[in-house]
């Protein structure tokens, strides 16, 4: 008995691929300011011939060519967070086609350019356990003419795009992505650089009506650098090609959904921003209680290193208070006193539990204890994940006592389970600060208040996102 093949329900309609004419190819070498016999319409005929010659003609196809563009850094800086839909960062690109085209909206076009982004991608296949994805990448340096060096990038990117998938991809998709490929730059420039640029395709296998065998995603990123392309003195130049092919296929929804929810889970309000070069401000919300086991509660909680297949944890941070670590009497006395203590700071459980690194994430809150106002600001990275020991000195004037205290969250581990979709609390325990405050009474034991979440403003504007509302 033949075993079952789980189809992916999505609605295609049959597109004719964009295909690379000479014309269009002479065009935009003309237009980068090459213009010599090698760019003839009929040479370059017989190129296009040769090179798609040698390409295989596989199963995997294609439902739409796009480019990724990341928000703008001040975007981020003036808010904190995007406003734009997704559908701003993956920018189909005017006039290419592929072998089908969604009717309407496909649902999972979204998850796609969420996994397709290059820091999302490759978060995934360094931190995120049974990650499928397959990455290559690949330079040269060489020497040639320079119009073999641009249409070097042809073959040079299909040969890595086919490295990355199991069954090849469609010949005719594949040249619907060379098309219009050649980056545009200032034709008085003596150096050709095409800049970093990147194409990214939809990919669909064993379409029929309604449904099909697989979905996924091709990242594409090159560059190419052509060292006085358009001197005629000398036949061979230097050239450097840089290559990235990021794939990632899925047969199973629920993979794709959980990946998605891991990146939510990282990135947080830095999603799509990560690729610049700047720190970024992530937020962690601190809450008044613990909050319901949701979806909204993981994604703005802190990230812990995954440790066991089809778990994903967060830590979740709540009802921020003082507890009393000190006092000195130093009433009667003529002189002052100092008193000198050795604090510790760090997370109080023992499973081993760990910060996901390579982020910086924010927490704030203002909360009032007794008639006084405490402002609670942190900083968690992957250095809390072993606690920390300072000694703090404090002096108390003559005839005067004073107290000591130490800010402390309640925290609890929230595990989301990529089979199951249930979010659970698992663990709880306490985080201890190194926030000290004095004060010339003892606070009651009265629980604190929360006044304010400092980041909450932003949190509900990052909920009405369509970011969070179409994944």
């Amino acid at each position: 008995m033949p075993i079952p093949v789980f189809k992916i329900p999505i609605d295609l309609t049959k597109d004719t691929p964009s295909k690379v004419t000479p014309e269009e190819l002479k065009k935009e070498l003309n237009d980068i300011g090459l213009r010599c016999g090698e760019t003839r319409v009929e040479k370059l005929e017989q190129y296009i011939r040769e090179t798609l010659d040698q390409f295989p003609d596989g199963k995997v196809q294609g439902f739409g060519i796009y480019e990724y563009q990341p928000p703008a850094a001040e975007e981020f800086f003036e808010k904190g967070f995007t406003t734009k839909p997704i559908s701003d960062f993956a920018v189909s690109i005017d006039d290419l086609h592929s072998n089908w085209k969604p009717d309407n909206a496909v649902p999972y076009m979204t998850k796609l350019a969420v996994i397709g982004v290059p820091e999302h991608f490759d978060c995934l296949k360094e931190k995120y356990t049974g990650f499928a994805g397959c990455k290559q990448s690949q330079t040269y340096n060489e020497n040639d003419t320079t119009v073999n060096a641009v249409k070097s990038q042809f073959t040079r990117i299909a040969t890595s795009i086919s490295s990355t998938l199991i069954d090849e991809l469609d010949k005719n998709q594949m040249e619907a992505v060379f098309s219009k490929i050649i980056a545009p730059v200032d034709p008085g420039s003596a150096n050709y650089d095409s800049g970093l640029q990147n194409r990214n395709i939809y990919l669909v296998k064993g379409y029929t009506e309604h449904e099909c065998e697989a979905i996924g995603i091709i990242n594409v990123e090159y560059q190419l650098k052509i060292d006085d392309y358009k001197d005629k003195k000398t036949l061979h130049k230097s050239y450097h090609l840089d290559v990235t092919v990021r794939t990632s296929l899925y047969t199973d929804l629920n993979a794709l959904y959980a990946e998605v929810e891991f990146i939510k889970s990282i990135f947080k309000n830095a999603m799509f921003f990560s690729r610049f070069n700047i720190p970024l401000n992530v937020d962690v919300k601190i809450y008044d209680t613990l909050p319901p086991a949701c979806e909204d509660t993981f994604i703005h909680s802190l990230p812990l290193e995954q440790t066991q297949n089809d778990i994903i944890s967060t830590m979740v941070v709540y009802a921020p208070d003082l507890e009393n670590i000190g006092c000195i009497d130093n009433t009667g006395s003529d002189g002052q006193a100092q008193y000198s203590k050795t604090i510790t700071s760090g997370f109080t459980f023992t499973a081993g539990q760990k910060i996901s690194g390579g982020f910086k994430y924010g927490a704030g809150a203002l909360f009032s204890k007794a008639e006084f106002n405490i402002n609670f600001e942190i900083s968690f990275t992957e250095q809390w994940n072993s606690s920390q020991s300072e000694t703090v000195t404090f002096t108390v004037p003559k005839d005067s006592k004073a107290f000591l205290y130490q800010g402390y969250l309640r925290s609890a581990v929230l595990e989301f389970n990529t089979k199951t979709f249930q979010y659970s609390y698992k663990d709880q325990g306490r985080f201890l600060s190194n926030i000290i405050k004095t004060t010339p009474k003892p606070i009651d034991t009265k629980p604190a208040k929360l006044i304010s979440e400092k980041v909450s403003q932003k949190m509900e504007l990052m909920e009405e996102l369509p970011l969070w509302e179409t994944i």
